[in-house]
């Protein structure tokens, strides 16, 4: 995990958005993740995070959905880092098995 702020900020539209709203705050953000954050919790200021999207990074370096998943809980989600450790949200996105799926279907009938 890293804490960041306004002057140490990775490039990510989210992000950047949440860090130019809240310029003089620090979060702590999930190392490899940047491209998962999707809000912040107002009263916090905890970082948010899609679980399907952190699984979804994951599956570049981990074949496999079901080891990326176990993964991702055991290793990721379990870390606690204090009180601005980020929410994980439970977003129920596609799995990567589906958006693979739709993406060949496409493919195919272009």
């Amino acid at each position: 995990m890293l804490v960041v702020n306004a002057v140490t900020r990775p490039k990510n539209n989210m992000l950047d958005k949440i860090l130019e709203n809240f310029p003089d705050e620090e979060f702590l953000i999930a190392d490899g993740f940047n491209d998962a954050v999707i809000g912040v919790e107002p009263s916090s200021l905890r970082l948010i995070y899609s679980v399907s999207k952190c699984i979804g990074i994951l599956m570049k370096d981990i074949e496999n959905e079901e080891d990326a998943t176990e993964y991702f809980y055991y290793n990721v989600a379990d870390a606690f880092m204090g009180e601005k450790t980020p929410i994980w949200c439970e977003d129920f996105g596609k799995s990567i098995k589906e958006e693979r799926k739709e993406k060949l279907q496409k493919l195919d009938s272009v």
